[in-house]
């Protein structure tokens, strides 16, 4: 098997119960994204990307603060929130001395964590985790695919489903399945009737009583 295969998916919008104040809301606020490994397509291998939604509620709680040992990894305590006011409550109940000997401070990019990082962890250097650089760009890039592909136009976009199983077929080991695959291809291209498709088809159809193979397919 050459090759990837990348599908996106994404279920159904659907009603969210805030593990808060137990409503239920449908506002989004953000998406995050899954990789998953799945079963071979088409002799290529498969990722499904699967689009995490993060919903909001009306009562405002739209995050926790979760706080992870940077040296063994594990969360060691989950808030509840991360209003300001919490956070140096939460922070205040460990002594100076201790919060002196902090090294690292890595955090989102929220800039409130940098500040409360500035004032009660004065030895730690702040650092951004990379994951949210990530995010962003990763959003950035879907958007931009999201709108050239809504304008692309039609003929384009089919001759692009064209070159992508065209290459399947030239993939595939078994001669009996090739050459069948190959000639159902030639006859959806002619019946999509893209000019630059035109000649090539034409040729063929002239040359077909004498070829045995479609020709280099195998190599």
């Amino acid at each position: 098997m050459l090759g990837w295969v990348k599908i996106t998916i994404e279920t159904k919008q659907k009603d969210s119960v805030c593990p808060c104040c137990g409503q239920l809301t449908r506002k989004i606020h953000d998406s995050r994204y899954q990789t998953i490994k799945d079963f071979p397509f088409m002799h290529k291998k498969n990722l499904l990307i699967l689009k995490k939604r993060r919903y909001v509620c009306a009562c405002g709680e739209k995050y926790q603060c979760i706080l992870v040992d940077l040296k063994s990894n594990p969360i060691f305590d989950i808030l509840a929130d991360r209003k300001q006011s919490h956070l140096i409550d939460y922070i205040k109940s460990y002594s100076r001395h201790e919060r002196q000997k902090v090294q690292f401070f890595i955090c989102d990019m929220w800039k409130q964590y940098a500040e409360l990082a500035r004032l009660f962890f004065p030895n730690a250097t702040i650092i951004v985790d990379k994951y949210h650089f990530i995010r962003q760009v990763t959003w950035a890039i879907e958007n931009i695919r999201k709108r050239v592909q809504k304008n692309m136009p039609a003929d384009l976009r089919q001759t692009y489903r064209l070159k992508e199983t065209f290459y399947q077929i030239c993939q595939n080991r078994k001669y009996s399945e090739q050459r069948k695959d190959f000639y159902e291809w030639i006859s959806y291209a002619k019946s999509q009737n893209i000019e630059e498709f035109k000649a090539f088809i034409t040729a063929f159809r002239k040359g077909a009583g004498i070829i045995k193979s479609p020709p280099q397919l195998l190599t």
